[in-house]
């Protein structure tokens, strides 16, 4: 990935987009070319520590503006609760696009799961939290490199490989969890609770010992995210239900019953699954490939398996059913809603939805009272936000004509629409008709004779 230049600024400046743009230091995606390429949340993190401001600034002024339907507006602007933008979604795209925006970095579609939008389940595909092994910390600080893999946030890695333990989501100097990916105040390996460095060379005591599949996985998992780095000229990443089927028929026979069986999936799901009708969890495709023996190329790639002996042929894996709805964490989703609430209205239900992973469906269904309250919020800041901007465009226009009538000249429609920087009036009724009767006032000319070509004044087609 090619790199970019991001110059430090002043811890008191407000950056814009232009100015982050124009920054001076070297910015890069590490770990890129590799299994352990950066998460995106890292590289946010990082960009902040670049440019010496909070996280919170660069959000303000330099992110939050790209997303659509966003102002620039530092009003009451605030980061949502427990942000993950590394799994495949709304989310993760509105923020690939900002940060490529920013650092003009390209391929970063590859620092989170969407090159895997359509070949795998979006649910529950990455952890809400953060989580790192301390060691990989210590040694990435030593080489003066550090940084959060992605491979942390995939939720089936429960491990490190490079040193056999399990990753740690507590802080060993507070004590506490929930670590979330970005907050104000968020650093790359420090705790968004206490500040403190997360990496630390002493194992825990009570430190379980790691069985030969949570390893696979994790291995697996890394090799999973290096693919769209690598993917050839022509190839491109199966959906999931043509990687699975390949592995039905190649290695069970056809038979969808006895690969669930030993797969540990209800039969029906997995049907579903193949059929298209569902896209397919990680852990399915992981348990597949632990017990054929196909490489994770092999099955989301070129399913080219050359060979077709399986290599756990006694593994029979325990049924693992998905989660009902009444699993889902009703308290986060309702907390989401009430903050809403509590705040100045900006935040619809589909974009607390579509920020929590959520059907909007869903959502109204299982918080409907809750979600009437923050749609009557929005609509009503919405509208007052309609009556602001009319009342900006009125005063922006009428300082443009007054300004033509100190200069005792007429204006053109080209050149309303040059000095308002608004292409789009053409195209709106309501802003021709303000335009008209500003211009009326202005001038003394009758409006029905403006834009007619009369005294001259406006002179091209309305």
């Amino acid at each position: 990935m090619p790199a970019t230049r991001i110059r430090a600024v002043h811890a008191t400046a407000t950056p814009g987009i232009r100015e982050l743009q124009s920054s001076a230091t070297l910015m890069r995606v590490r770990g890129a070319g590799t299994g352990r390429i950066e998460q995106l949340s890292s590289l946010a993190a990082r960009l902040a520590e670049e440019l010496c401001l909070p996280f919170i600034s660069v959000y303000r002024d330099g992110l939050y503006p790209l997303f659509d339907g966003r102002e620039n507006s530092t009003r009451r602007i605030t980061l949502p609760a427990r942000l993950a933008i590394e799994s495949i979604g709304r989310t993760a795209t509105e923020w690939t696009a900002a940060l490529a925006t920013v650092t003009r970095l390209e391929n970063l579609r590859c620092c989170s799961l969407l090159p895997f939008q359509g070949a795998l389940a979006a649910r529950r595909l990455v952890t809400l939290g953060r989580r790192w092994c301390p060691e990989c910390l210590e040694e990435m600080a030593d080489r003066r490199e550090v940084y959060e893999p992605l491979v942390w946030r995939v939720a089936e890695v429960e491990i490190c490989p490079l040193h056999s333990r399990s990753l740690a989501d507590t802080c060993h100097r507070c004590g506490k969890g929930g670590q979330t990916s970005l907050v104000a105040n968020a650093r790359v390996a420090c705790c968004r609770h206490c500040g403190a460095w997360l990496g630390r060379r002493e194992r825990d005591i009570d430190e379980m010992p790691v069985d030969e599949f949570n390893t696979f996985c994790a291995v697996a998992c890394e090799e999973l995210l290096l693919l769209p780095q690598r993917l050839a000229k022509g190839e491109e990443i199966l959906p999931s239900d043509t990687s699975l089927s390949g592995l039905r028929d190649v290695f069970f026979s056809g038979n969808g019953s006895a690969m669930a069986r030993r797969l540990g999936t209800v039969p029906s799901q997995l049907n579903a699954y193949c059929s298209g009708e569902l896209p397919t969890p990680l852990h399915v495709h992981l348990r597949a490939s632990y017990l054929t023996g196909a490489s994770m190329r092999q099955i989301f790639v070129t399913q080219e398996f050359t060979d077709m002996s399986p290599r756990h042929q006694e593994v029979e894996f325990a049924l693992r059913r998905a989660r009902s709805r009444a699993d889902y964490e009703q308290e986060l989703v309702d907390n989401e809603l009430r903050l809403a609430i509590a705040g100045n209205g900006d935040f619809s239900v589909r974009q607390i939805a579509t920020r929590l992973n959520i059907d909007p469906p869903t959502l109204w269904r299982r918080s409907g009272e809750l979600a009437k309250e923050v749609a009557r919020k929005h609509a009503k800041y919405s509208a007052q936000r309609s009556i602001e901007k009319k009342a900006r465009f009125i005063e922006q226009a009428r300082t443009v004509i007054q300004k033509c009538q100190v200069e005792d000249t007429e204006p053109t429609w080209k050149e309303i629409m040059q000095e308002l920087d608004d292409p789009g009036v053409g195209l709106n009724p309501w802003k021709r008709s303000v335009i008209r009767e500003l211009m009326a006032e202005a001038f003394s000319i009758g409006e029905a004779s403006i834009g007619n070509g009369a005294n001259g004044g406006l002179n091209e087609p309305w």
